[in-house]
């Protein structure tokens, strides 16, 4: 028992908020320990429930990362995920790249990989959420090598992978090699920690590419994807904590490709979808959900209504999720977790961004 003294004797005994702001703590006035007068009242503290988990990726500032279309510069967006408004510069990336990977801790936000002109990159670079201003280097992807006919040609990097995050590592699975063949590899950082990636397993596919993800606290999903020239149906998941290969997850109920870059969703619930759908290149506006702790068939979820649904960032705090356009759009649209439905008009972005990907993190 944790004891202190009110000198203001007018305060409730049982308002805690009056003197904390952890609502997981009960006060009250201790009867063996009452000290009257005019000094004031001795108030015993004990422990409440234990506080529910927080999301190690849902945070308040957006960012959006991607480069400038027809342009050879790149970088970040950032706005408020719970105020609809317009977004405002953050900062450059190192070099210009798209199509990576974006994860967040809720303090720093990395992205990883990515294509330039010349092909795909290794490149991993992060920012801190709460401060605009230029990425700095973290690391490197782990390297990918072969070519249609040669596998040994030793390309390095991937472009078009998924990313996802406990709040301890960034792990960036599968992605496009510079042949166009897709990968398996299943690579982690840890996020606070700049180094480069190290493998710790294999996707169920042998070739994934242009697929999407989404998250909780503890288990990782990669969703859909192209390979081979064929649409996936399948999800994986892994245990972020652990190393080892991706276990079958479910089944898509409309196959996707070029989906959803980021993550949207909470603690129980993954949303995603757009892309291109069922083998046949059109881009789609159904919204899947999965509970991410059950495997088993998505579920449709809602519409994205914004332009031109494919390789669309995607990004959230929680309780609500926003969607930014490819190529031409600036439109920014959000959707709330707790109903599903068809998106709304959230804002704007500065830029026409593209290959875009998301993630949120703390703004102090």
């Amino acid at each position: 028992t944790v004891y202190f003294m009110a000198v203001d004797e007018n305060v409730p005994a049982t308002n805690d908020s009056a003197f904390l702001t952890d609502s997981n703590i009960n006060v009250a006035i201790d009867s063996d320990h009452q000290y009257g007068g005019g000094y004031g009242k001795v108030y015993n503290i004990t422990a409440g429930a234990p506080p529910p988990p927080t999301l190690a990726w849902g945070a308040s500032r957006a960012l959006i990362i991607g480069v400038n279309q027809g342009s050879t510069s790149g970088g970040a967006e950032y706005f408020d995920i719970s105020t609809p408004g317009n977004a405002s510069a953050f900062g450059d990336l190192s070099h210009y790249r798209r199509h990576g990977a974006a994860v967040s801790n809720k303090t720093r936000i990395l992205y990883a990989s990515g294509s330039v002109s010349l092909g795909p990159t290794n490149t991993i670079d992060y920012y801190t959420s709460a401060t605009p201003g230029t990425a700095i280097d973290f690391g490197d992807v782990t390297g990918i090598s072969g070519t249609n006919t040669d596998p040994d040609a030793g390309y390095v990097g991937r472009t078009s992978l998924t990313g996802v995050s406990d709040g301890t590592y960034g792990i960036f699975m599968g992605g496009q090699i510079q042949s166009g063949y897709g990968s398996n590899v299943i690579d982690r950082v840890t996020i606070m920690s700049p180094g480069n990636a190290t493998d710790i397993g294999d996707l169920t596919q042998s070739v994934v590419r242009y697929s999407t993800s989404t998250n909780d606290d503890t288990r990782g999903l990669n969703i859909g994807g192209y390979t081979q020239n064929t649409f996936l149906s399948n999800m994986d998941y892994i245990t972020m904590a652990n190393t080892g290969n991706a276990t079958s997850f479910g089944t898509l109920s409309q196959n996707i490709s070029n989906g959803t870059r980021g993550n949207v969703g909470n603690n129980t619930i993954g949303v995603f979808g757009a892309g291109y759908k069922d083998g046949n290149w059109a881009h789609q506006t159904l919204l899947q959900q999965v509970t991410i702790q059950t495997t088993a068939t998505s579920t449709s979820f809602g519409n994205l209504n914004t332009y031109s649904n494919s390789n669309i960032s995607a990004t959230t705090n929680g309780s609500r999720g926003v969607f930014t356009g490819y190529g031409n759009s600036l439109d920014i649209k959000q959707i709330d977790l707790s109903t599903g439905g068809t998106t709304t008009d959230f804002g704007d972005l500065v830029n026409q961004l593209n290959g875009r990907s998301g993630a949120s993190g703390n703004a102090a």
